[in-house]
């Protein structure tokens, strides 16, 4: 028999990149150029990569030396010009800025960046004609730019033709609402023009945006400017590094040498589709319509020795649904797999249309979830080789609510650290379509909504799944859905829901993050409609973003995201071949750093790479031959651990095939990922790999049909070093990892990080800035709470400083607050209370954190010799009072953690204080301890498995010899260790010197002591404002690990320069003198980012002098909110909407705001206008 063609390949340069580069297009060349030229190509972009890194930190100055040094080398290196002309202008270098730009613009004529950094450069020379010249060149490339239209204005303003300005200004507010910029300076333009009312009401919309910080703003520094004056980086697909011959692709059949001994009695996929049906035989042909695709082919890795393991479903020659499993035996061979089916005892009870892979309950050993007509089965694995079908133990209907399920994927939806399943649904075949004696299949057969199950976590050593499909909206209509795609399409950190359904619309889903997603197809671009039975996915274009690709009939789609959560449609003829093609996958099977599609037809394909933006670029043709039967089987992955991704699909003969790729010798990168934080296998995590002019971004996934290539695997082409890889977990860890080895196995572990937690506290000892603890750990606003409510701040806390770690310099006290996490901090109030005391006794303020309101009031207490304990047992009878007696890091361990982080299962430590206690006056405990905070996923986890959290409560004996509770919120102390302390008086119930603590938090108590003085030693306080306050930029003190459990302290000593951080969005305090804000609580912040510094200067020379025998210890009052980037916290990505004192919740009550009167719109105009937008928050370049 002749052999037909299998496979389409398809490669497309990029959108984004392009329209800064004009083309973008691919490196495939099959054999290395030479190696001198390839390695001095690969140097200049290295030379950019750090250029750019410099930029990103605000020197523009060093990053100028190397794109200088760029361009030097190689005096037509495009892109050495246009980054050197972007950082000479951010110099205020304009006559450089100026001949780079126009020597970028002579090899790249279409660069919007190289038009923007010219016209603003010749703007800022006053040659407003040319500056004009260029910006309108700009919007000839993006009309709707916000940044360029509003240069265009202030160009017109600034030449007093108001007239002319007001109608740019309007345009960049049409495209961008919420640009405060726009607003601002279309009420300015329209109020110099005479139009009073209009110009009110453009003022009223920038008060507005300015009060809720939602805005973005057009700024002078690097990364406010606009897109277009922002860097550019390589990717590896610009048009020096492209090889437009047809890629050289060379598969064999290895199926029989791999041992992949499977065969189908499957009918054809077109026996079924465009059948007509006539309604008298429906019941008997639907056994015909079920076996058309009642196959699948999936990887898995179930045994976790990191190869492929393969499984297969299908209908036997008894017409009886089977499932089969192979074991990957490969030791550096071409492959070789084992039968394992007897020992895996899965067996299947309806016809299977596919399965997922993925750990449902976390415990390091991958599941299977089959899906099929009238099928829906959850198999566990047992860590031996086999499997039990727990499926209605774990609340799934076995039988999917008699549906027919055509799609599904493990996905962690609500980003809580374990997988829920998703299952799409097709035609309905349990009646035929109303009102019809013919119907053809599956046109005129109605859909079946949609399901997502949400795995509601282990409570008591039980899992579960809830249908949650119509709350979250995911439902998603009686569609016939075919595919999904479970992908962060507009990089918001968090997982979105792109639907394929059968002869209508795709739909894509957006996620709200309040449990519910919203349809936003239409209003992205996404309107196409197609019978696919699969949809390619994956960054095509490099510009950082999901781009998608639908077969049809006749053409292939592109759905290629424009870089700003939109999308571009438009269509790729297929070469003449068969008339029906059924899905898409996109992988790198040459491994030369680019993303191709591969399609699968019923018949045969051919290798088509592609380049240019849009339909008018080149193309270039290969076919791969083999033949295959007809169905829409298509899997991808590296079988055999040789770095090249292979190929599975089934052949004409109906069996089983591998096709082993042997048509590559290029580097690559291979990542094994274990998760601790986020679902245990990693699935939705993003990775970014940059290795000179590479930059390529991959996703894990776990759907079937699959939208990718198994795994994540990188092609590197010839390049041998790899600088950097990223990874963005699901839990919205970002990792950063520079030891990389190419062309092997590479396993990382998720870091066991804490984005967020406090500000730190420095201060001056006498020879050095030392770090003292952190601070403000009860401010938190927009923290999901156990019950899913939304924490109340306790804003302002007393941080006591022992004089040793406070000294005078210069007649000053000085301390320093660092933002060094991913938080945003808003502080309000600052002062400095010295409290002089007696030398042979210590004061503690009255801090304790609370569940809530109302708080501790504050006081100090004067304690002298406390004591340890007389005795201290756990709830297990453990002797723990050496591990209490001082703060040396050793703590009463012997509880178990849950799964949630901050979770403990209820314990307790019982303490007898000693008799002499009962006779005091004031019985004070000082319990030093530091916690491992709960956060919004861990408390939105915890509440779907219904396990509820316990604060700290305090019981005595009373007279009947019972443990009684007598203050039931006892507190706990805030973050990192600090002594809180627990007024006893009249607490004491008989004559038992007994108290037991009891919670469920995870708190490691350090000390605890008791002081049994009346508490009355002579105090004496002076409270001191600032004299000075200065906001800059530090980075970030190195972390130190202190004990195995996760206690921080941090190195003043030793600063990183950059930390795996996001930045909110939004406004924050511009850097300088900040002193005013820092007076009294106002609502007038000091916003800070992570990496932010914030100097506090006290004047030591108004402290009265210290009596005989006395010494001086300090408090540092600090009153403010802080906001976190959790995924299920309120507001997570931005600075917005800012909080207020009187506020009664966070996200504000309807009608509440942020006040609005001219007081606190002038503070919001003059101190908050350092910018981060959408494009700078979370720049990140490898670059060792």
């Amino acid at each position: 028999m002749k052999l037909k063609a299998l496979l389409l390949f398809v490669l497309l340069g990029g959108i984004t990149l392009a329209s800064a580069l004009n083309s973008r297009s691919v490196n495939g060349a099959q054999t290395p150029p030479r190696s001198n030229t390839f390695e001095a190509r690969e140097e200049l972009y290295r030379l950019v990569n750090v250029g750019i890194a410099y930029l990103e930190q605000f020197k523009p100055e060093e990053a100028a030396k190397y794109f200088q040094q760029a361009v030097d080398k190689d005096a037509n290196f495009a892109l050495g010009h246009l980054n050197y002309a972007i950082a000479a202008y951010f110099n205020r270098d304009m006559p450089k800025a100026i001949e780079e730009a126009r020597l970028a613009l002579k090899q790249l004529p279409n660069s919007p960046h190289a038009h923007y950094i010219l016209g603003l450069a010749l703007k800022n020379e006053r040659q407003y004609e040319e500056a004009l010249k260029e910006l309108n060149a700009v919007l000839a490339i993006d009309p709707k730019d916000p940044a360029t239209n509003i240069q265009i204005g202030q160009i017109y303003a600034q030449q007093q033709q108001f007239e002319q300005a007001v109608p740019a200004y309007k345009r960049a507010l049409e495209n961008e609402p919420y640009n405060a910029t726009a607003a601002y300076n279309l009420a300015q333009a329209l109020q110099r023009s005479g139009k009073a009312d209009e110009s009110k009401q453009a003022f009223a919309l920038f008060a507005k945006l300015r009060a809720t910080n939602y805005k973005s703003e057009i700024g002078l520094n690097y990364g406010d400017v606009g897109r277009y004056a922002e860097a550019v980086a390589g990717t590896g697909a610009e048009s020096d590094l492209v090889n437009k011959d047809a890629p050289n692709v060379k598969f064999v059949d290895a199926t029989k040498e791999m041992n992949l001994n499977a065969q189908f009695a499957n009918k054809p996929l077109s026996s079924a589709l465009n059948r007509k049906i006539a309604k008298a035989e429906f019941e008997s042909v639907k056994a015909e319509l079920v076996s058309a695709f009642a196959s699948s082919i999936g990887l898995c890795d179930y045994d976790g020795d990191d190869k492929f393991d393969v499984f297969v479903t299908g209908i036997g020659k008894d017409n009886k649904p089977f499932a089969q499993l192979f074991s990957n035996q490969t030791n550096g061979d071409g492959g070789k797999f084992s039968d394992v089916t007897a020992k895996s005892k899965i067996t299947l009870s309806n016809p299977a249309n596919g399965a997922v892979f993925g750990d449902f309950d976390n415990d390091g050993k991958q599941d299977i979830a089959v899906f099929g007509y009238q099928l829906l089965a959850l198999y566990k694995n047992n860590g031996d080789g086999s499997f039990s079908d727990v499926t209605e133990k774990l609340s799934l209907p076995a039988h999917n609510n008699n549906a027919w399920a055509m799609t599904a994927a493990f996905v962690d939806s609500d980003h809580d650290g374990d997988l829920d399943l998703f299952v799409g649904n097709f035609a309905d075949l349990n009646q035929f379509p109303a009102n019809k004696t013919e119907a053809v299949f599956p046109d005129d057969f109605a859909g079946t909504p949609n399901k997502l199950w949400r795995n509601n976590g282990e409570k008591d050593g039980q899992w579960s799944f809830t249908d949650i499909s119509e709350q979250t909206g995911l439902s998603g209509g009686a569609n016939k859905t075919t595919a999904v795609v479970c992908t962060d399409y507009d990089n918001h950190r968090d997982v979105d829901f792109f639907v394929v359904n059968y002869g209508a619309p795709v739909q894509l889903f957006a996620n709200q993050r309040d449990g519910s997603f919203k349809e936003v197809a239409n209003a992205v671009g996404l309107r196409s409609t197609s019978k696919a039975f699969g949809s390619g996915a994956g960054d095509i274009n490099k510009d950082g973003f999901t781009d998608f690709f639908l077969t049809s009939s006749d053409s292939g789609i592109w759905m290629l995201s424009d870089g700003k959560g939109s999308f571009v449609e438009f269509p790729l003829l297929i070469p003449p071949g068969s008339a029906s093609h059924y899905s898409a996958q996109v992988m790198d099977f040459d491994n030369d750093g680019l993303l191709e599609v591969l399609i699968r037809d019923n018949v045969w394909c051919q290798a088509v790479k592609k380049w240019g933006d849009n339909q008018d670029g080149g193309q270039a043709n290969a076919t791969i031959v083999f033949s295959l039967y007809d169905s829409r089987l298509l899997v991808s992955g590296d079988l055999n651990n040789d770095g090249a991704v292979d190929i599975l699909s089934i052949k004409h003969d109906n069996s089983l095939i591998a096709l082993r790729n042997e048509s590559t010798s290029k580097n690559y990168l291979a990542l094994s990922l274990k998760a601790g934080t986020s679902n245990k296998n990693g699935i939705g995590t993003k990775a970014v790999l940059r290795s000179g002019s590479l930059q390529q971004k991959l996703e894990l996934y776990a759907a079937s049909p699959a939208p990718a290539a198994a795994g994540l695997n990188f092609g590197l082409g010839f390049r041998t070093k790899i600088d950097a890889l990223q990874l963005l977990w699901p839990a919205g860890i970002v990792q950063s990892e520079l030891d990389v080895k190419p062309s092997q196995l590479n396993k990382f572990e998720e870091l066991d990080r804490k984005g967020t937690s406090c500000p730190i506290l420095y201060a001056w000892n006498g020879s050095e800035y030392a770090f003292v603890t952190d601070f403000l750990g009860g401010s938190a606003i927009g923290m999901r709470e156990p019950g899913n409510t939304w924490s109340v701040p306790d804003t302002d806390e007393y941080v006591r400083v022992t004089g040793e770690q406070l000294r005078e310099r210069d007649g000053k006290l000085s301390i320093r607050m660092n933002n060094q996490l991913e938080e945003v901090i808003f502080f309000d109030a600052v002062k400095l209370l010295a409290v002089d005391h007696p030398a042979d006794t210590e004061i503690y303020p009255n801090e304790k954190l609370l569940p809530g309101p109302p708080y501790t009031p504050f006081a100090i207490h004067s304690v002298q010799a406390p004591r340890p304990p007389a005795s201290a047992v756990d709830d297990k009878g453990n002797n723990i009072l050496p591990l209490l007696e001082k703060i040396d890091q050793q703590y009463p361990t012997n509880f178990e953690r849950l799964k949630f982080k901050g979770y403990a299962r209820e314990h307790a430590m019982e303490l007898d204080l000693g008799k002499d206690v009962l006779n005091a006056k004031r019985p004070l405990l000082l319990l030093s301890a530091w916690i491992d905070y709960a956060d919004s996923t861990s408390n939105l986890a915890a509440s779907q498995a219904g396990v509820t959290i316990t604060p700290p409560y305090l019981q005595v004996k009373n007279t009947h010899g019972e443990w009684q509770t007598v203050i039931e919120q006892m507190g706990f102390p805030a973050g990192l260790t600090k002594t809180m302390t627990v007024d006893l008086t009249g607490k004491f119930l008989c004559k038992d010197a007994r108290v037991r603590i009891v919670t469920s938090m995870r708190i490691y108590w350090d000390q605890i002591l008791v002081d049994t003085t009346d508490g009355k030693a002579p105090t004496r306080v002076t409270t001191l404002a600032p004299m000075s306050a200065d906001l800059h930029w530090r980075g970030f003190p190195r972390e130190l690990s202190l004990d195995k459990f996760g206690l921080k302290a941090y190195d003043y000593r030793t600063i990183d320069p950059f930390a795996p951080w996001k930045a909110h969005t939004g406004n924050y305090t511009r850097y300088g003198d900040v002193q005013a804000l820092l007076l009294a609580p106002e609502d007038m912040y000091v916003i800070t980012r992570n990496g932010d510094e914030m100097q506090v200067d006290f004047d030591a020379t108004k402290l009265p002098p210290l009596p005989r025998g006395w010494k001086r210890d300090y408090l540092v009052y600090a009153d403010g909110f802080g906001k976190d980037m959790d995924l299920n916290s309120a507001r997570p990505e931005t600075v917005g909407e800012l909080p207020f004192h009187k506020m009664k919740s966070y996200p504000h009550a309807p009608g509440e705001q942020y006040p609005t009167d001219e007081k606190h719109l002038e503070y919001l105009r003059k101190y908050n206008t350092r910018s981060v937008g959408v494009q700078t928050q979370a720049m990140w370049r490898g670059v060792k």
